[in-house]
């Protein structure tokens, strides 16, 4: 299946047959970057819109240097039909899910046919496309000539390009993702499903460098973007049908926020449903039943109380509190709310100030 296509274009130079507008002429498409783990993007690979019939033809007829391509005037037979080779390569890839421009490719990396102006020996069709003529065995005979070369890489193309689509290994192991070495036991891990597919059909880094180069000469020739640099695919996760994340949790019994208070809290952890209103907490305070001073009365113990306060330090501890006891209210009467122990007293201390006076008065 693999050919070289410098060794037949000496071939076909020894024949005298005219060889030109070769793609490895092509300066833009040599300084291309060239990774071995990329050989083509999917979106160009499957895409079988990329050229239609007349677009192959017009692409075979005038090649770089004016001229046309012997397969611009040539005609194969495909189930019992004469068809112009465009019309014919264009249908195939169509049926293969192929962009006819990696049918062109593959065919001038095989053997270099694209190129060639003059018609070519029946030699040189046997194994255009390079399918059916594995390393170091005779091609195979059921699928010698142009027209049955062409539904030969149709076909395998086709058929590995299903089996990567699907992310399934080709016929040959290679897969999207998957390291795999080459024949020459080059290191490969195909970062597209079309550079898989590629390595099935040609399984040497070589030889996919010389594909990668016409491929991207005939981009530029058909006004095609030069493909850059991509990232590796990333596998992403549906969340909607990951079966890991199950069912939503069942929040039934939760309090209905729309009518229980913000700060509400469910008592005991969950372990009851009865919960706890926090808009009217229970914090009654003790009765202290401590006395409080007269404020109107006695607006000298107000200020005694408050320069106090204001010459506390505010590092110096805390001082128990203790118990007040009011002051003994001298000259004030029952009737005006005094204390009546008060009153009696003051009766006997006029007493006795009677007395003595009664005492010292001189007899008369």
């Amino acid at each position: 299946m693999r050919r070289l296509s410098i060794c037949l274009l000496v071939l076909a130079a020894c024949s005298a047959e005219e060889v030109s507008d070769d793609p490895l002429a092509d300066s833009e498409a040599l300084s291309t970057p060239f990774d071995a783990n990329r050989l083509i993007d999917d979106a160009d690979f499957f895409a079988p819109a990329q050229m239609d019939a007349d677009a192959v033809q017009r692409f075979l007829a005038r090649l770089p240097s004016g001229k046309a391509s012997f397969l611009a005037s040539t005609t194969v037979v495909i189930a019992g039909k004469s068809l112009r080779f465009s019309d014919a390569l264009a249908g195939q890839a169509k049926g293969a899910g192929l962009s006819p421009l990696v049918l062109l490719a593959t065919l001038q990396k095989e053997s270099g046919l694209v190129s060639v102006t003059s018609q070519p020996r029946a030699s040189a069709l046997a194994a255009a496309f390079g399918c059916g003529c594995p390393d170091g065995s005779a091609c195979s005979a059921a699928d010698a000539g142009l027209a049955k070369q062409l539904l030969c890489a149709a076909q395998v193309l086709g058929k590995n390009g299903a089996l990567a689509q699907q992310n399934k290994p080709t016929v040959s192991g290679w897969k999207m993702g998957v390291a795999k070495q080459d024949v020459d036991g080059v290191r490969v891990t195909p970062i597209s499903r079309g550079t898989a597919v590629l390595y099935t059909y040609t399984p040497l880094v070589r030889s996919n460098k010389l594909f990668h180069t016409i491929y991207t000469s005939y981009r530029g020739r058909l006004g095609l973007p030069v493909p850059s640099p991509t990232i590796p695919p990333v596998t992403t996760v549906d969340l909607a049908k990951s079966p890991d994340l199950g069912s939503a949790p069942d929040f039934a019994g939760a309090p209905d926020l729309a009518t229980t208070p913000d700060l509400g809290m469910w008592s005991d952890m969950g372990k009851t449903s009865t919960p706890v209103d926090l808009a009217q907490p229970d914090l009654a305070l003790p009765d202290l039943a401590l006395p409080s001073p007269d404020l109107a009365e006695s607006p000298r113990d107000l200020a005694h109380h408050t320069d106090l306060a204001l010459r506390r330090d505010a590092s110096e501890p805390e001082l128990e509190p203790v118990p007040y006891s009011p002051p003994v209210r001298v000259g004030c009467s029952a009737a005006a709310g005094g204390d009546a122990s008060g009153s009696l007293f003051l009766v006997a201390w006029a007493i006795l100030v009677v007395a003595q006076r009664t005492r010292r008065r001189p007899a008369r």
